[in-house]
């Protein structure tokens, strides 16, 4: 039917053509039946007359229509009349952002605040699923009270036909020449929707920068005179930065260079992120307070030395209240050069410390990978070339000797010192047993006193001769400092009277702290992590957030073992991927990575049994956890952390490509599984990963705490057959191992029941497809193997299954095949045990190949293990928890390191005088 005022699409009075464009038109009607005012949006005949692509569109917009956000213009429903039909969308009175636009740039003050809204659209949309893929300012409309709404979020998708061209733009609803309208699509396109390739969220956060960029300066970041010369534009050119406002501070600047990565890999991932540290940054130059900042408290003289910063500081401050201190300088000061790696040498992202400094600040030494091989490598800072270091294959976490004339580092289970001229190594001691596992990673001090001093985030400190001997315990996290569980990267202060460290408080929350010798005592001095002393009177320390650190200047008076100020922010964008890569020599000159935007992120992917990866089209973020297929095979559940952000249980449809956020709560919910009708999702949750939680697997309702106990903890990893039984690592925190088999019942009543509790370590328990078996991890014969007995009767029977260790059993669909993952070659690294992981524990294999190991077996009429094979070695993730699984068609599901490399290390000298300028001691 053809429309006109005065005409009707079922109880809608059409009463106003909004808009024509490429797609179709746009009219303003009136609903009879709720006497409002909406907009239908006509579906082509392209559309509607096509079932295929029309069922597609319906279910689309049923999954839009679910949006609920207060900056989201909302779908209605779909109405059809006479052969025309037409998607029933909220009317949005005033001006497009573009109209606004064409009056010139809009100033900052105005900017942000619309800005922020669409961010907080988009956030919402992503979170559920949703990609807008064509947002522009014609999409964008500003009502005279501010309110901002994003037209037409997800209808690119819903409407998509036959590829990439910015002709067929199904959300235009501005007037406009059909040439001036398909520019406007081109322009917001990012390279890879350009290229026509499959897009994710990360298009709409290029598309964002766009935006932004247009709506600060009046100007288009990318133009051209056609289509095609605007699409070589957003592939290749280079955007005008200088065209920027005098007034847009660093952090605004920062926002859009990591919004504008062509690589998607490389892109930001969350712009709300990245805006709230630009809005701060403008507040804080504007001299207005932030109501999301807290300063930190000032502290008494009589009361110090503890002037500890606010819980809030290490969040709010860093992003917000720290750039009103930093002052605006290039990256590289008048004294700073930057070291340039090797050709075929790349900085191992798996490495928590990669370098240190000699003390009289000349030679540089890191961490180099070669091909598959980690070694030393020397830089003197008055020679262009590095040279590696003999007898340093595998070493990690470099310290020097006092003298400078020695490097000391950790090999394997070993400390070892090699001397810088070169040499055989010399073994210093071996570390000791850590129960938790992945032994010792967070860096080691070589004291004046000629000891080497070491420690991990749930031991105390260790102090060990450097010419060798057995490592003495210092210090006893808890009994000496009340609520800190562990004490490591230690640096002893110069005299030798005290030690700093970091002390670990548990829950990602850590400390600076002080241990003083002759006393015992312990002090707090403020909340961060890894410090140095600096020649200048201060304690330098690091605060993270995600994967970049800022660096605080504490000012600290040596003789009296106290601070003396409070600590003030003094260097932002370092990088923080798995400790903070910075270092502060003993001559004041400071080394450190920056952050590139490229912190180290993770994906899934598909493995066959021969090694051949596949990718899967699923959004890299900072870390994945336990991913678990549901029963059909049709979705993935997963625990995922993104950056500034604790782990939350995801889900991500991989028939459809889209990730769907199921937890937000301020703790950790980890280790996820499907309940056996795909209906629920269970997960370790709470405090201390105290609690057992479910959650709806779509989404709805909150998560329910099926169980807690600050003492011990659940991780589920399997059901018995009846789903009467949730199998798990039953974990005691005062237990002989720490680990073992438990059962929570499923009957109404929620107890937890012990199934295999020994003196050793037992784990990853998995019942057969049968229900006959139960195959499980331990360390009974003193490293490591898959065992099996029969289930439920576990205790009549153990049969062993691996021949030369093995972690973390998978049963093959039929019950005829066990799968499970070792180390090869990886020494006495192999036989620890793996505890209690996080982000910092969670590799303890790293340094060692690892591979994919299956077991053909005989389940009846007794069960039988053949001879274990090697399917592939391979680079995946693994760590203390199961970081993998195999779908029906025999591929492995398996997560994947994407680090990033950092080709230059930065060496500012005579930072002590900055540090002088930038934080007078009193």
């Amino acid at each position: 039917m053809g429309l006109a005022p005065g005409t009707s699409i079922g109880h809608y009075d059409v009463t106003a053509l909004l808009g024509e464009g490429g797609m179709g038109q746009v009219w303003q009607a009136t609903d009879t039946q709720l006497n409002r005012q909406v907009a239908l949006k006509i579906i082509p005949d392209a559309f509607a007359g096509d079932p295929g692509r029309f069922g597609r569109f319906t279910r689309e917009a049923q999954i839009l229509a679910k949006l609920n956000h207060p900056n989201i213009a909302a779908i209605y429903g779909i109405e059809e009349s006479e052969g025309t039909r037409a998607l029933v969308l909220e009317l949005v009175e005033g001006p497009t952002l573009a109209d606004r636009i064409a009056k010139g740039p809009i100033p900052l003050d105005e900017a942000l605040p619309i800005a922020k809204q669409i961010a907080e659209a988009l956030e919402a949309a992503h979170e559920a699923g949703v990609i807008h893929r064509d947002l522009k300012p014609a999409n964008i409309k500003v009502r005279q009270d501010g309110t901002v709404k994003v037209l037409d979020f997800g209808l690119a998708k819903a409407l998509e036909g036959t590829g990439g061209d910015p002709s067929e733009s199904p959300t235009l609803t501005a007037a406009a020449t059909a040439t001036g309208v398909i520019m406007g699509t081109a322009a917001y396109m990012s390279p890879e929707q350009a290229k026509g390739k499959v897009v994710d969220k990360r298009t709409d956060i290029w598309a964002f920068a766009c935006v932004l960029y247009e709506m600060l300066t009046g100007r288009r970041a990318f133009a051209g005179d056609s289509v095609s010369e605007t699409v070589a534009a957003v592939l290749t050119a280079d955007v005008d930065f200088d065209a920027l406002p005098t007034d847009v501070p660093p952090a605004g600047r920062r926002l859009l260079r990591r919004c504008f990565e062509r690589d998607p890999r490389k892109r930001l991932r969350d712009v709300a992120e990245g805006l709230l540290q630009f809005e701060e940054d403008v507040e804080n130059r504007t001299g207005t307070t932030a109501s999301s900042v807290t300063a930190p408290p000032r502290i008494p003289a009589a009361r110090r030395p503890l002037p500890l910063l606010s819980g809030i500081a290490v969040a709010s401050v860093v992003t917000g209240l720290a750039v009103s201190y930093l002052r605006p300088a290039p990256p590289l000061a008048r004294d700073a050069l930057a070291v340039t790696l090797p050709a075929d040498v790349s900085l191992p992202g798996d490495v928590h410390i990669v370098f240190t400094l000699s003390p009289d600040g000349r030679s540089l030494v890191y961490v180099g990978r070669s091909d598959t091989t980690t070694q030393l490598f020397h830089r003197p800072l008055d020679r262009v070339e590095a040279v590696p270091i003999a007898d340093t294959e595998g070493a990690e976490s470099p310290f020097f000797s006092p003298d400078g004339e020695w490097i000391g580092f950790k090999l394997g289970d070993t400390i070892k010192r090699v001397p810088l001229a070169g040499g055989p190594s010399v073994k210093v001691c071996d570390l000791p047993d850590n129960p938790m596992g992945d032994r010792f990673r967070f860096g080691m001090a070589w004291g004046e006193d000629d000891s080497i001093w070491f420690g991990h985030s749930n031991t105390g400190l260790y102090r060990v001769a450097a010419v060798g001997g057995v490592p003495e315990l210092m210090t006893t996290p808890g009994a000496a400092n009340e609520g800190v569980t562990g004490h490591f990267a230690p640096q002893p202060l110069p005299g030798g009277r005290a030690i700093l460290y970091t002390a670990n408080r548990g829950l990602g929350r850590v400390h600076v702290a002080l241990y003083i010798l002759e006393s015992g005592e312990h002090r707090l001095l403020a909340e961060g992590g890894r410090s140095w002393f600096a020649s200048s009177g201060h304690v330098v320390f690091s605060v993270r957030v995600g994967g970049v650190a800022t660096l605080w200047a504490l000012p600290f008076d040596l003789d009296r073992l106290e601070a003396t100020s409070d600590p003030i922010p003094v260097r932002e964008g370092v990088q923080a991927a798995r400790s903070t890569q910075a270092y502060l020599g003993a001559d004041g000159t400071l080394v450190y990575l920056p952050d590139t935007g490229s912190t180290p992120l993770q994906t899934l992917v598909w493995v066959s049994r021969d090694g051949n990866e596949e990718a899967i089209d699923v959004t890299p973020r900072t870390s994945y956890y336990t991913p678990q297929l549901s029963p059909d095979g049709t979705r993935v559940v997963v625990a995922a952390r993104e950056a500034g952000r604790r782990y939350d249980i995801w889900i991500h449809d991989l028939i459809r490509g889209f990730d769907m956020r199921i937890t937000d709560d301020p703790g950790t919910d980890w280790i996820p599984m499907w309940s056996l009708d795909s209906r629920r999702i269970f997960f370790a949750c709470g405090a201390a990963y105290s609690g057992l939680c479910w959650q709806a697997a779509d989404g709805t309702g909150r998560a329910e705490l099926l169980l807690s106990d600050p003492e011990r903890g659940f991780f589920p990893t399997s059901w018995s057959r009846d789903g009467r039984s949730l199998l798990g690592s039953d974990w005691d925190v005062d237990g002989p191992t720490g680990f073992n088999i438990g059962i929570v019942t499923m009957d109404g009543e929620h107890r937890r029941v012990p199934l295999v509790q020994t003196d050793y370590y037992e784990g990853s328990p998995q019942v057969s497809p049968d229900g006959r078996w139960l195959a499980y991890h331990s360390n009974i014969s003193g490293r490591f193997e898959i065992y099996v007995s029969p289930f439920p009767d576990v205790g009549s029977d153990r049969i062993t299954v691996s021949t030369d260790g093995g972690y973390h059993p998978v049963w093959g669909p039929h019950s005829r095949e066990l799968f499970y993952r070792k180390g090869i070659d990886c020494g006495e690294a192999s036989r620890e045990p793996p505890g209690l992981a996080n982000d910092t524990q969670d590799a303890f294999l790293v340094g060692c190949q690892k591979a994919m190991m299956a077991v053909a077996v005989e389940t009846e009429p007794t069960f039988t293990p053949g001879i274990p094979e090697v399917l592939f070695e391979d680079p995946y993730k693994t760590g203390t928890a199961r970081h993998f699984d195999i779908a029906d068609d025999g591929r492995f599901l398996m997560i994947k390191d994407l680090p990033a490399s950092p080709r230059e290390i930065i060496v500012v000298r005579n930072w002590v005088e900055e540090l002088k300028e930038r934080v007078p001691v009193p």
